[in-house]
């Protein structure tokens, strides 16, 4: 049995949505986990998780960044599989696809299907989906304040105590409830920079 964080695997899920509805993948039978299983595109993290979220989203159904608006990032999910064997660390983004833009999958999928966030728990899914959709959903926040905080994501260059004053410079323009959400986005903008979860 797993029960330590420091054991799971790190993979990030991106959730696409138009009209109010989540595009589901169901894995193919030659992917090397949860054949048949229901997911979000995902994959296992080889960069910056946002970065990572994004060369997924381009490799698994076409999506280029003139298609996507990011519109959520969630705190990381420790989900554990028993029966498996196995824990990941998930990294969950959610994305708006631009309306008539078309995906096209590649042969890790098997079907796709556009579904309403509350049926996701209706199907045959990957662990932790649901809950990880959860940590995303619903969408919210402007343009503005999403491209903040990609730009504080994948920035190179600047240190970090810049980048920390930046994002929460962002997040200190939101109000009530989102202000609270937005501190949780914050938390996972830089994952293996310490100062954003303690100021967070």
């Amino acid at each position: 049995m797993i029960g330590s964080s420091l054991e799971a695997t790190p993979v990030v899920t991106a959730f696409l949505y138009r009209r109010g509805k989540v595009l589901l993948l169901r894995r193919s039978a030659r992917v090397g986990t949860y054949q048949g299983r229901w997911a979000g595109v995902s994959g296992y993290m080889e960069r910056a998780p946002i970065g990572q979220a994004r060369c997924e989203l381009a490799e698994e159904v076409g999506a280029g960044s003139g298609d996507l608006s990011l519109r959520g990032i969630g705190t990381p999910l420790l989900v554990e599989d028993r029966e498996a064997e196995r824990a990941w660390l998930v990294f969950t983004f959610l994305f708006r696809l631009r309306e008539g833009a078309r995906i096209t999958t590649d042969w890790e999928t098997a079907e796709t299907a556009w579904v309403r966030p509350a049926a996701v728990g209706e199907r045959e899914t990957v662990p932790g989906l649901r809950a990880g959709l959860a940590r995303v959903w619903p969408p919210w926040g402007s343009d503005a304040f999403w491209r903040e905080m990609e730009d504080v994501a994948t920035d190179t260059v600047a240190g970090a105590t810049d980048l920390a004053l930046r994002g929460l410079r962002a997040v200190g323009q939101l109000r009530g409830e989102t202000r609270a959400r937005g501190l949780r986005a914050f938390a996972a903008l830089r994952p293996s920079i310490g100062i954003f979860p303690h100021l967070a």
